[in-house]
């Protein structure tokens, strides 16, 4: 008896018992693995998305330095000393809000509504620090 006989056999019995009933159970088992692959695709697209929105963010926050500006810790970009992010924004929602010049002195972030006094007058001034090796 060839393999392939054999197989032939096993088929024909395989048919034999599968019934109507078991037929639709297992269509209906089909259909839901079918159902679970598409949700599980759709959840992976979603994360392939996310992922791609942290390395964003990564590669922008590589423009910023933390730093301390008169008793402020605040994200300072590195080319522009004028352009400042919120650093709550940033630690507790991974985005970018630059601070809004509100007075001579104050800021303010209008995503989480923090103020800051940025720049002081010169006799209380002082340089910013980098404190990203503390963070």
């Amino acid at each position: 008896m060839s393999l392939m006989q054999t197989l032939k056999d096993i088929s024909a019995v395989v048919k034999t018992l599968v019934t109507a009933k078991d037929k639709s159970g297992i269509l209906e088992l089909v259909v839901s693995a079918r159902e679970q692959a598409f949700a599980l695709q759709e959840e992976n697209s979603k994360l392939k998305k996310q992922i791609e929105s942290f390395d964003r963010f990564d590669k922008e926050m590589e423009n910023y330095s933390l730093v301390k500006l008169n008793g402020y810790r605040v994200y300072q970009h590195n080319a522009d000393s004028d352009l400042h992010v919120c650093p709550r924004c940033v630690e507790e929602h991974r985005k970018i809000h630059h601070l809004q010049y509100i007075s001579d002195i104050v800021y303010q972030c209008f995503s989480c509504e923090k103020f800051f006094q940025l720049h002081p007058d010169q006799t209380n001034y002082t340089k910013p620090v980098s404190i990203d090796s503390e963070v």
